[in-house]
């Protein structure tokens, strides 16, 4: 996903690795008292702490159902916020402090009361009802569920819920050098974008591709092929919107250097959040489907060049990761990797306090969160391409790679996850031999040193891992965080330009 490119998009990167702060669903909208603690010592004092109250208030003649999650911001994060110059990690904060409330019902009444405990003096309280599961998505702007903000009077006051501006139905892969490819993928888990959609529409997955400046011109040309995958639920286009996006960005690169290159935007997105391109039970035969499917249709429809040695993955944050998993298990079918900002290679040291096997709070939190109100989520999409679900009467229930009440590892589940990550895959010598063969010196790493979801470190020691194994990769540290990836992106577009094989074009 590119964040550089719109508002929405920042909150695409916030979600690709988000941290909330969930409490246990409770059966009423306020915040219960904390329990007595039985002891023969006075418990330990409690710092006062304001509360914000008010109403939840729904539109006239609306009635609407679902589950209520509650937070704050503080003044000073409000008013960044509505400044529309905000940094992802006030979105995080923000996330850090998301409470799941319980379900509620308006209908027959226009206003329910809340309260949040302990929010500071002027916090401005926020709330999303999520309808259907469908929290994410509503966050992202689109969903059934309704968003809301306090007017940031004094002690909380009323919150208006409002659903989401319906969603523009014009096309987004459309103009001259655009191509739309729709590819027949039965069996796998739907879009998101098509949930709500007509039957016909979840079987297909969509394809948008970016045809170099010479295209029409040459029309017995073939060209090298790069994949752009997204970030967390995101799409097809996310790289290729708006004035200044990655094809234009291909275009002043190849004015200067002379080598062209389609770009394919893949849409990764699932009614479940993300897929990992795995080929598993719950979300499909997403690896297979790519190469035996996909690439067949691509290269029919796009002239380009049938050779591994003329294929590249470009991605950032979610994309980043499946840029570098998928890159690395279908070093047979790609050529060159290139991941800015990826999800941590090595989850195992991401997930857990160094030296123990606690979970980080603020990862722990947004677990409980996805858990919580069910439906799409970062850490589900992982949980539904790694580790079997377990069900409990109607609700599916994810393994968890920890304990949700203590954070403590379980190892079993761990263990899945491990198996399924970068930094897993190179225990096996033969994996690490077939690297070095195929990838050497074609593999580019670039992160922020700010990166607000502590994927700094991650990158930086698995680069590190890959040259100790004698797979020579390019890391790039860059200032700033998570967002604003667009110079990490050109850079590695950049990189798979110089390596790519061009040779079937030049004799065109």
């Amino acid at each position: 996903m590119n964040a550089a490119y719109t508002t929405v998009a920042v909150s695409f990167f916030v979600l690709a690795c988000s941290s909330c702060s969930p409490a246990a669903p409770s059966p009423s909208v306020a915040s219960s008292a904390p329990s007595a603690v039985a002891s023969a010592s006075p418990p330990p004092a409690r710092v006062a702490t304001p509360d914000l109250e008010g109403d939840l208030v729904v539109p006239a003649g609306s009635s609407p159902r679902g589950r209520l999650v509650l937070g704050w911001r503080t003044a000073a994060e409000q008013a960044e916020l509505a400044s529309g110059k905000f940094s992802l990690s006030v979105v995080r904060r923000t996330l850090e402090r998301l409470e799941v409330r319980g379900d509620v019902d308006f209908s027959g009444k226009p206003r329910i009361h809340y309260r949040i405990e302990g929010a500071p003096e002027g916090a401005v309280p926020t709330a999303i009802l999520d309808v259907d599961q469908t929290f994410f998505e509503t966050f992202l702007g689109r969903g059934k569920g309704l968003t809301g903000t306090g007017t940031g009077v004094k002690g909380g006051g009323d919150i208006a819920l409002a659903p989401n501006p319906p969603p523009s139905t014009a096309e987004r892969c459309s103009g001259p050098r655009f191509k739309l490819i729709e590819v027949e993928g039965s069996g796998l888990s739907p879009a998101a974008g098509t949930r709500a959609g007509p039957l016909p529409a979840w079987t297909k997955r969509r394809f948008c591709a970016w045809l170099p400046a010479s295209w029409s011109e040459k029309s017995q040309r073939r060209y090298p092929l790069v994949l752009l995958f997204p970030g967390f639920m995101s799409n097809d286009t996310a790289y290729l919107s708006g004035n200044e996006h990655l094809g234009t960005r291909l275009d002043a690169i190849t004015a200067e250097t002379k080598r062209e290159a389609v770009l394919v935007g893949v849409d990764t997105s699932t009614t479940l959040g993300s897929t990992y391109l795995e080929d598993g039970a719950v979300q499909g035969g997403f690896a297979t489907f790519l190469v035996t499917r996909a690439l067949p249709a691509l290269e029919k429809e796009l002239r380009t060049i049938p050779s591994r040695t003329a294929r590249a993955v470009l991605g950032h944050s979610t994309g980043g990761y499946n840029a570098l998993s998928y890159g690395l298990r279908r070093a047979d079918t790609f050529s060159v990797i290139g991941a800015s900002s990826p999800d941590a290679p090595d989850v195992e040291a991401w997930l857990f306090e160094p030296g123990t096997r606690r979970a980080r709070e603020w990862i722990r939190n947004w677990t409980r969160l996805e858990d919580g109100v069910g439906g799409a989520g970062q850490m589900t999409s992982y949980a539904a391409d790694w580790s079997p679900p377990m069900t409990a009467g109607a609700k599916t229930r994810w393994r968890w790679p920890f304990d949700l009440a203590t954070g403590v590892a379980d190892e079993e589940v761990v263990a899945r996850w491990v198996e399924k990550s970068p930094h897993g895959f190179l225990r096996d010598p033969s994996f690490v031999a077939k690297s070095h063969a195929l990838l050497s010196g074609r593999i580019y790493v670039s992160v922020g040193r700010d990166d607000e979801f502590g994927l700094f470190a991650p990158a930086q020691r698995f680069a590190g891992e890959l040259d100790a194994a004698g797979i020579a990769t390019r890391f790039v540290p860059t200032d700033g965080g998570h967002g604003n990836n667009q110079e990490r992106l050109e850079a590695a577009l950049r990189f798979a330009l110089e390596r790519l094989d061009h040779s079937a074009s030049s004799k065109m």
